[in-house]
């Protein structure tokens, strides 16, 4: 008896092979790391919904010329006072809403003291033929009441898009500058709802689709934790003789 156990050693308890401890040390950190930058996508909407929701109760504020950036203003009410460049207006595509394609209507105002604020006056559904630009109303004169938030990021440019005519494609703040004769403004009003001009007007919710970022990040951190106990329970059988060593 004590010649074998000399021969052959203690019994080992787990005994994996090289091939999955290769595959678990590459795939484990790819996992958790993939269900932090979801989580933290999440922990992001939530704080961007806290400030949203905070700064609504705040005061007014009014803006007459050029200053304020998109860091002063942001998710605060703001009342611009200028004029309307309807000459300069245009509509904004690819903009989904209510299941369906169409524009943003973005008007471009002057301010009194001077620079210019775009003014998103809401959302327009697009036609059968998408090449058909709708026709609306220009908007209405006086002072503008909105929320201010961050001018939407370019997304891919297609080819053939572009900014010419009544249809961009994207906003280019330098380029409108440049067109405008005046600076514009890194942010934009979206309009109240109820104001006068006023087209189907959606207020931004960062926090909307939170629940889908946590869904993403447990599923990640489900493949992780999953893949240890395959791992796990593979060195636990070959260490019990289920697996040729």
């Amino acid at each position: 008896m004590t010649a074998n156990l000399a021969l052959h050693g203690p019994r080992r308890l787990f005994r994996p092979t090289m091939l999955a401890t290769l595959i678990v040390v590459a795939l484990v950190p790819v996992f958790v790391s993939l269900g932090n930058w979801q989580y933290g996508k999440a922990q992001t909407k939530l704080a961007r919904q806290a400030m949203l929701e905070q700064r609504l109760t705040g005061p007014v504020l009014d803006v007459k010329r050029q200053g304020p950036t998109l860091a002063d203003v942001e998710y605060r009410p703001v009342r611009l006072h200028g004029t309307y460049d309807g000459a300069s207006a245009f509509l904004l595509d690819n903009q989904i809403a209510y299941g369906r394609a169409g524009f943003a209507a973005i008007a471009p105002l002057r301010l009194e003291g001077g620079g210019v604020v775009l003014v998103n006056r809401g959302w327009v559904q697009a036609g059968g033929d998408h090449d058909t630009v709708p026709q609306i109303a220009g908007p209405v004169a006086g002072p503008v009441k909105g929320l201010a938030v961050a001018l939407p990021k370019p997304g891919m440019r297609l080819a053939g898009a572009s900014n010419e005519g009544a249809v961009h494609a994207w906003i280019d703040a330098p380029e409108l500058s440049s067109r405008l004769g005046e600076p514009v403004a890194d942010w934009m009003l979206i309009i109240d709802r109820d104001a006068p001009g006023a087209l189907r007007v959606e207020w931004p919710q960062p926090a909307e689709r939170v629940h889908t970022n946590l869904g993403y990040a447990w599923q990640w951190y489900g493949f992780a934790l999953a893949a240890l106990m395959i791992y796990g329970w593979h060195g636990w059988r070959r260490a019990r003789g289920g697996d040729a060593a």
